[in-house]
């Protein structure tokens, strides 16, 4: 079944999203510019080369992590524990179930 408000609704999204994404694109270049130089930008406001984040489509930030990350020497508190999967999923439920994502 097609949705005819589908479009609409996902320009009102991106709309919504677009400041946010702005922001951590400008946070992320600001990053790999201190850490790697201007030298794969230009003028600064270049796209981001796609194979910088692991692969030719972006889809892995791994080995970007360490150069981006707020805070790079905070470790993943669900590694601090023994929760087996199960568990880690329902603190997972709980945490987005919270957060009204």
């Amino acid at each position: 079944m097609d949705d005819p408000e589908f479009r609409a609704d996902l320009e009102t999204i991106w709309n919504k999203m677009k400041p946010l994404y702005e922001k951590v694109h400008a946070y992320v270049r600001h990053k790999l510019i201190s850490y790697w130089g201007d030298s794969y930008s230009a003028d600064g406001h270049d796209p981001i080369p796609a194979h910088i984040f692991g692969n030719m489509w972006a889809q892995e930030w791994q080995n970007t992590l360490k150069i981006v990350s707020p805070y790079p020497d905070v470790t993943n508190p669900l590694d601090e524990v023994n929760h087996n999967l199960v568990e880690q999923v329902g603190i997972m439920f709980v945490l987005f179930s919270s957060s009204r994502i």
